[in-house]
C-alpha cells in the first residue's frame, strides 16, 4: 500500500530545501558542496510545484492525515491561496488525539503540531487562524502554541485573548489563565470576562487573572490586592501558583 503522507513528506523536504540550505555558511561543508546542494534545491523545486493541483485536490482525501501532509506540502511548495480549506486541514489534525504522523521520524523534532505549521513561521494571519481554530479542542499543547503566536505578532493578542478566555471555565482554564496574563495592552479587550476569575479556587487561574487586571490598572484588582491574605501571598508566593509558577 502506497505511504502516501510519507510521499508528501518528501515533497515538502524537496520544496523547502533551499530554505534551508540557505540558513547555513558554505564553509559548513566540503568545498563545492554547499554551491551543489543550493543548485540541486533551485533545480527540484519547480517539479514539486507543477504538483500544486494535485495537492490541493488531496485536502479533500478521506484520510486527515493526508489532508494534514498535502497541505503541508502545499504550504512548502510556496501556495499562495491559504484558503479555509487548507488551513482546517492543518486545525483538524493539530486536534486529532492520535494521527498517522505521529512516531514518524520527521514529526519527532518538535511533535506533530510543529510539524505542520512551520512553513506559517513567516505568515502571521494563517498561524493565528490556525492556533484559534485548534482552541476549539483544547491541550495543553494548542493552549501554549496560542500563548506563543499571542507573543510573537503584534496582531495576534486581539485575535486569541477570548479565545483563551472562553477556556477559564473548562478544564483547560489554568493552561488559558497563564497564557492570558502575557498578553499585554489588549488584555484589557477581556477584562470583564476575566474579572469573575479573582475568586476562582485554583490558585493558578485566580492569581493570574489578578496578575492580568493589575498589569493592565483595572481597579477591580485593587481590592484583592489589598486583602491580607494576598498581602501575605505576595511577600512570601507559594511554590506552582501562578506569580510564583516557574518556581514550581
Amino acid at each position: 500500500m502506497t505511504d502516501l503522507p510519507r510521499i508528501l513528506e518528501l515533497l515538502s523536504d524537496i520544496a523547502r530545501a533551499l530554505f534551508d540550505i540557505e540558513e547555513h555558511d558554505e564553509d559548513e561543508y566540503p568545498a563545492g558542496v554547499h554551491a551543489d546542494l543550493v543548485r540541486w534545491a533551485r533545480d527540484a523545486r519547480p517539479a514539486v510545484e507543477t504538483g500544486l493541483p494535485t495537492l490541493a485536490r488531496l485536502l479533500d482525501d478521506e484520510d486527515p492525515a493526508v489532508r494534514a501532509a498535502a497541505a503541508t506540502a502545499l504550504l512548502w511548495c510556496g501556495a499562495d491561496d491559504l484558503d479555509d480549506t487548507l488551513l482546517q486541514a492543518l486545525a483538524d489534525e493539530i486536534q486529532a488525539p492520535d494521527s498517522a504522523l505521529d512516531g514518524r521520524l520527521w514529526t519527532l523534532d518538535g511533535g506533530r503540531p510543529a510539524f505542520l505549521t512551520a512553513a506559517l513561521d513567516d505568515r502571521p494571519a494563517p498561524q493565528i487562524q490556525s492556533a484559534r481554530a485548534a482552541l476549539a479542542i483544547p491541550t495543553p499543547a494548542t493552549v501554549a502554541r496560542a500563548g506563543h503566536i499571542m507573543r510573537t505578532w503584534r496582531t495576534a493578542p486581539a485575535a486569541l485573548l477570548p479565545s483563551l478566555a472562553a477556556l477559564l471555565t473548562t478544564e483547560a482554564a489554568a493552561d488559558a489563565a497563564w497564557q492570558i496574563k502575557q498578553g499585554g495592552p489588549d488584555i484589557a479587550l477581556i477584562t470583564d470576562p476575566l474579572s469573575p476569575f479573582l475568586g476562582h479556587p485554583d490558585d493558578t487561574v485566580a492569581g493570574s487573572a489578578l496578575e492580568a487586571l493589575a498589569r493592565i490598572g483595572d481597579a477591580r484588582a485593587v481590592p484583592v490586592l489589598a486583602a491580607e491574605d494576598v498581602r501575605e501571598f505576595l511577600n512570601n508566593p507559594k511554590k506552582g501558583t501562578a506569580l510564583n509558577r516557574s518556581a514550581s
